[in-house]
């Protein structure tokens, strides 16, 4: 088959082994903190219980007729297990007609009548719902939107998604924080300063019920061996604070930044157990540094030393959430022996990946070729591999294959199968 161009990608998934350490460096842990979580390898979403009143669950819509990319004709493989059919298979799921496979988007759906088809076609047992290859898996999206409205000598100044957006409930940020508030602004400088003197400190009075706006990390050109700000205490439902607010200056929150206005809200398990309700803890933001500047009058550059009387600042949070349509694809060899039959090797990849994205080289499809299109492959080559097989060559035992959608949204279909 012909090359595809498959674009360089930054990959952001939720199950890479890469964090965004929000909270480090000089963090302690969160003291009493609850509610749901994704442990984002990725800052990972759990928007959960951010709405002022409970949202409405909008009806998913119906699912994409399956479509098949360019080259994927059935038969195109044979049995054994090849370099070939690898490829011919990693440039079929990996196409950019599958649109990078987003979970709940129309491009995932043709991955997975791909694979219905390819598993049709090699005559391996259904084993999904009612006799079908697709198992699914209930997730709904969680969106949120921030309004924050400051009024600042002489002007009021007003925030949208361009300028801020929310950081609660992301890696360990605790999630459901009070969906309104207001308080006094207090510019706290970098959350760690060796060179602020405790005449310049902040004193607890002075945060009590603020919104405190604090630079990530260390001052440039210092080395502190402790912070000024414990970010796990000021997370936490004890906090002293109305509201926090982290400049994105680059670094780890710039990979939050990028994330959030990318991801168009967090995916969960529709488990139907109730969501925690708002009012835990105050709202962390995430603001640009250009809004920073707005709020605080002046540039970033020439802002260091901790001072109040900046302004007051009132926020709103309100969220939607939307039903989403998905499957892991499963399906069943039986083994050759009766008495080890009821036995399963599972064996599994992810066939989903992160979707459209900002452009790169004028390229906005992350194809997903090695994540995880390398590994949806592998597992059909082994499930072709041992299809056809009969006598000795088939296993004892049954050989169970899935290929789990969601995972790049916090291992979803894994946890759910």
């Amino acid at each position: 088959m012909n090359d595809v161009p498959i674009r360089a990608e930054r990959h952001i998934g939720l199950s890479d082994s890469v964090r965004f350490p929000i909270l480090e460096p000089y963090a302690l842990p969160i003291p009493g903190s609850s509610g749901p979580r994704t442990a984002l390898p990725l800052l990972a979403l759990a928007l959960a219980g951010c709405a002022a009143s409970t949202p409405a669950v909008a009806p998913a819509p119906a699912p994409a007729a399956p479509v098949a990319p360019s080259g994927s004709t059935a038969g195109a493989t044979s049995a054994p297990i090849t370099a070939q059919d690898l490829r011919t298979r990693v440039f079929i799921v990996a196409h950019d007609s599958m649109r990078g496979r987003m979970t709940g988007e129309p491009g995932v759906r043709k991955a997975a009548d791909y694979l219905v088809r390819e598993l049709t076609r090699l005559g391996v047992r259904p084993a999904g719902d009612s006799g079908s290859y697709l198992a699914r898996v209930p997730l709904v999206r969680r969106s949120t939107a921030a309004r924050i409205t400051a009024r600042t000598s002489p002007r009021e100044t007003t925030l949208g998604r361009d300028d801020v957006l929310l950081l609660s409930g992301l890696s360990d940020v605790p999630a459901s924080p009070r969906p309104t508030g207001e308080g006094p602004i207090v510019f706290g400088g970098y959350q760690a300063d060796p060179t602020i003197g405790s005449a310049q400190e902040l004193r607890p009075e002075q945060l009590r019920g603020s919104v405190l706006i604090v630079r990530f990390g260390a001052a440039p050109g210092t080395n502190p061996t402790s912070a000024r700000f414990n970010l796990g205490e000021l997370f936490s439902p004890a906090s002293p604070l109305a509201a926090l607010i982290l400049v994105n200056e680059g670094g780890p929150l710039q990979q939050a930044w990028d994330y959030l206005r990318s991801s168009g809200g967090t995916m969960q398990l529709d488990t139907g157990a109730p969501q925690a309700a708002a009012g835990g803890g105050p709202p962390v933001f995430l603001i640009s540094a250009a809004a920073a500047e707005r709020l605080i009058g002046g540039p970033l550059a020439q802002a260091r030393a901790p001072r109040t009387g900046v302004g007051t600042l009132r926020y709103q949070i309100t969220e939607d959430v939307q039903r989403v349509e998905a499957w892991n694809v499963v399906g069943v060899i039986p083994g050759s022996d009766p008495a080890r039959s009821g036995e399963y090797v599972a064996v599994g990849a992810h066939y989903d990946h992160i979707g459209v994205g900002d452009p790169v080289n004028g390229d906005s499809i992350n194809n997903g070729a090695d994540d995880d299109g390398s590994g949806t492959s592998a597992v059909l080559e082994i499930a072709e591999r041992y299809a056809g097989a009969a006598g000795a060559q088939r296993p004892a035992r049954s050989l169970l294959f899935v290929w789990h959608t969601g995972e790049e949204e916090g291992l979803l279909g894994s946890e759910w199968f």
